[in-house]
């Protein structure tokens, strides 16, 4: 492994991983349709300045208790809904507005979650 000097400038040859765990209303359990989540999941591709590679798949468990994916032609957005939980892992190789990811997420389910954030790097020889 290639060690990086401290300070040292690297070349963004990925983009973001967001990692959103987000609190849900126990009462808005029931209420989080696979209709409603198709909708969210547009809006994020739409924010974000995505392009779809396929359709989302869905794995539908119980009302309120699924996952939903969507690969994106740089990558994939994922979210997985839990009684009383919301995970979504977005990742592009490309840049993408992190804050406006958040904010279409929060403008649904309210603030109050855990935001994980990283920029991945690569060094190109």
């Amino acid at each position: 492994m290639k060690s990086i000097p401290k300070n040292s400038v690297l070349p963004v040859l990925q983009g973001p991983h967001c990692l959103l765990d987000i609190p849900l209303n126990p009462e808005d359990h029931g209420n989080i349709t696979v209709d409603h989540v198709l909708k969210i999941l547009g809006d994020i591709v739409i924010a974000l300045g995505m392009k779809r590679s396929c359709d989302p798949r869905i794995i539908f468990r119980a009302p309120g208790d699924m996952t939903i994916y969507q690969i994106v032609s740089t990558s994939h957005i994922i979210m997985h809904f839990s009684p009383g939980l919301l995970h979504a892992d977005l990742f592009s190789c490309e840049p993408f507005d992190v804050d406006a990811s958040i904010g279409v997420l929060e403008e649904t389910f309210g603030s109050g979650g855990v935001v994980q954030y990283c920029q991945r790097n690569l060094i190109a020889e």
